[in-house]
């Protein structure tokens, strides 16, 4: 819109000069019967305030080019700084979760009881009840001490197998029940293949503190979660897209569908290390050959949990 107005402004000023050199011309014929030491001056103080008109409307246009610029630069920046604290409270709340329900006195006694068919419904009924009221998790499941699932909410097809081996020596290596284990995003065959957030606690027995007899595992809905948040960030702006990426730029999730999960989002190397740098960044940058305002804003962590994350 300012591009047009500064045109059109373009456009009189040359509009102006024409008529200056029409008159110039003409008054410069003798057959015309006009004396140019009377039209010259008028021409030359048109043509003067001409210049002063067009030097304070391109003053005018850049200063509130200037302003508009600096508005979507703060706007961006905001809204960047506003997504990224909105996943760190989530991720916070995850970790809270898992290690809330660990603790869970049903929960202690059933794995302690070792394998009985009875407790593990038990824990299922539990799991399906905290599941319930939980929805942001797709599944939550348990399993003993070899790793083994011995109960889950969803499709009951993950039944009897095993998490990874280095997560559960990671669970069983918690110190204490402060602790928790968040598997670094990924494809979760829990999560039928995409990637995705689980988190996990040490279930230890009811009397014995210092013994892990399995943990609990807790499946974020990455896909409907994530897209919220960047959805209520952009707030219906059309011309706003927004995009959780990991430290290289790969895309955890977007509004924009060309930049689908796992690509890496072509945006200007050097604005991902500032923000890596000083926390957050934001400038004016070349992107899908448009230029853009550009904004990112580095994952700090919420309280005492991952306050090391990118």
């Amino acid at each position: 819109a300012l591009h047009a107005l500064m045109s059109s402004v373009l456009g009189a000023t040359q509009a102006i000069k024409r008529i200056v050199w029409n008159g110039k011309v003409t008054s410069s014929g003798a057959a015309a019967g006009i004396r140019s030491d009377r039209l010259d001056p008028v021409l030359d103080q048109i043509t003067e305030t001409g210049e002063r008109s067009d030097a304070a409307f391109s003053q005018s246009i850049q200063g509130l080019y200037q302003t508009v610029l600096a508005s979507s630069l703060q706007e961006a920046g905001a809204t960047a700084q506003l997504l990224v604290d909105m996943l760190d409270r989530s991720l916070y709340e995850r970790a809270n979760d898992c290690r809330w329900w660990a603790l869970a006195g049903q929960l202690r006694q059933a794995l302690a009881a070792g394998d009985d068919p009875r407790q593990a419904e038990t824990i299922g009924a539990l799991l399906r009840h905290i599941n319930g009221l939980y929805t942001v998790y797709s599944r939550l499941f348990v399993y003993d001490r070899s790793g083994r699932i011995v109960a889950a909410t969803g499709s009951q097809d993950v039944m009897g197998s095993r998490i990874a081996s280095d997560t559960l020596g990671a669970v069983c290596g918690l110190r204490s029940e402060m602790d928790h284990y968040a598997e670094p995003f990924g494809a979760s065959a829990l999560y039928e293949g995409r990637p995705t957030f689980v988190y996990h606690a040490a279930i230890r027995h009811p009397e014995r503190d210092a013994a892990v007899v399995g943990g609990i595992g807790i499946v974020f809905d990455s896909a409907v979660e994530l897209r919220n948040m960047l959805d209520s960030g952009v707030a219906g702006r059309a011309d706003m897209q927004a995009f959780l990426v990991s430290p290289d730029g790969r895309v955890l999730c977007g509004t924009d569908p060309a930049w689908p999960v796992g690509t890496r989002l072509a945006l200007d190397r050097s604005l991902l290390d500032a923000a890596a740098r000083h926390g957050a960044a934001r400038r004016i940058v070349e992107h899908a050959g448009h230029y853009c305002v550009a904004a990112c804003a580095r994952a700090a962590g919420y309280r005492e949990f991952r306050a090391d994350a990118s």
